[in-house]
């Protein structure tokens, strides 16, 4: 429960802040781009019924994801568009659903960066002559909703484990240009293991920046 009002608790309302274009000259190249609707997307997806009546939302660099850019950590000539994606993973009745803004300074990646980094083969560090990771500030932002039944302490986790998510997707993530923020949302109406609600939150959220980017 958040604040109390005459006598009455009122669910809290967590805010966060979402920073974008660094130059007019972005905010103009932002605003002649289009997202992709949704719809599109689901059918791709193998979603169910009830998941594709709600899929009226449009992705992309629209909304909060205009003007939103992934790969500035290696100067803006590196820049490609982010914007916003969604994800769901699911097990029996337990559903995890996604929404993530994607503006970060990393590069969406399989895994291969991250590994190259690791053998030493990584050949896609910042140059020389451009500010060290960018210097631009950047934020990922997103919500992550379940049907499961939780308590607040437990949506704190599934937040958490929906960090996990951004790094299998991006790389490098949580950067000091990174302003990163998931909340996470229970609807109540299935018992769930935590630990599963957060496994999905993984997947959701992983999928969620894949399609965003």
């Amino acid at each position: 429960p958040g604040p109390q009002h005459q006598g009455r608790d009122h669910p809290a309302s967590p805010e966060v802040v979402y920073l974008e274009l660094n130059s007019v000259e972005e905010k103009n190249h932002a605003e002649g781009e289009s997202g992709h609707n949704l719809q599109s997307w689901v059918s791709g997806h193998h979603l169910d019924e009830s998941e594709s009546a709600a899929a009226e939302v449009a992705l992309g660099r629209v909304g909060a994801g205009t003007g939103a850019t992934v790969g500035t950590w290696r100067g803006s000539d590196h820049a490609r568009p982010g914007g916003v994606g969604v994800g769901t993973a699911r097990r029996g009745d337990v559903v995890v659903s996604a929404v993530v803004a994607v503006n970060a300074s990393g590069d969406p990646d399989d895994g291969s960066a991250s590994g190259a980094v690791a053998d030493g083969t990584f050949a896609a560090w910042p140059a020389d002559d451009v500010e060290a990771f960018g210097g631009r500030q950047n934020t990922t932002i997103g919500v992550v909703v379940t049907n499961a039944v939780l308590t607040k302490g437990e949506c704190l986790l599934v937040a958490q484990s929906g960090h996990d998510g951004l790094a299998r997707a991006l790389f490098p993530v949580h950067l000091s240009t990174d302003g990163d923020a998931l909340v996470a949302a229970a609807t109540g109406e299935h018992a769930a293991a935590p630990d599963l609600v957060r496994v999905l939150a993984v997947a959701a959220v992983e999928r969620a920046v894949r399609v965003a980017t």
